[in-house]
This record gives C-alpha cells, sequence and structure tokens, in this order.
C-alpha cells in the first residue's frame, strides 16, 4: 500500500519499526521455541522468515543510505521514487516470493 502511495505515504520509513521488531523479533522467539520442543522443520522455516524480514528491514532504513544511492543529488526521498531503487525492491520481493 505504501508503495503504491495509498492514504499519501511516500516512503516506508515511518514503518520501518515492522521490518525490524514484529517480523524478526516473534519469528526468532517462536523459531528457539520451536527447537527446545524439537520441531525442526518448523524451526528452520521461522527462522528464514525471520532472515527474509531483517534483510528487507536493512534495505528501508534511512541510516543504510540505500535510497539515496539512487539519487544523483544525494536526496533519500528522491532515491526512494526513483524507478531503478523500486525496480531493484521489486526483484527483491520477487527473489524471495
Amino acid at each position: 500500500m505504501v508503495l503504491m502511495g495509498w492514504g499519501g505515504a511516500t516512503t516506508l520509513v515511518g514503518v520501518a519499526g515492522i521490518f525490524w521488531f514484529t517480523g524478526p523479533i516473534l519469528l526468532l522467539t517462536a523459531m528457539i521455541f520451536e527447537w527446545i520442543m524439537g520441531n525442526f522443520l518448523s524451526m528452520m522455516i521461522m527462522g528464514m522468515f525471520a532472515v527474509y524480514w531483517l534483510s528487507f528491514a536493512i534495505l528501508q532504513t534511512p541510516s543504510w543510505m540505500i535510497a539515496q544511492s539512487y539519487s544523483t543529488t544525494g536526496s533519500a526521498a528522491e532515491g526512494a521514487a526513483s524507478k531503478a531503487f523500486n525496480a531493484a525492491i521489486a526483484l527483491y520481493l520477487m527473489d524471495d516470493a
């Protein structure tokens, strides 16, 4: 919804905390409990999803300046709105599907 600009949203910075805390922390906690119970398949699946959310969080965190690298002026907003940055995010998301 944010990438489509619904409600006037322009960047994912406002929801970056979800990518760091809601997904990975809950999944890592559940993964540890699954490991303790001996459910190794579900443990591995939860671990892989936790790594996915952590890697996606890095892509969306402003302090890593990934979006800025796609801008000729060094503006994070311009870089995040660029076609190249959004194409890279789309390829990342398609790779994980």
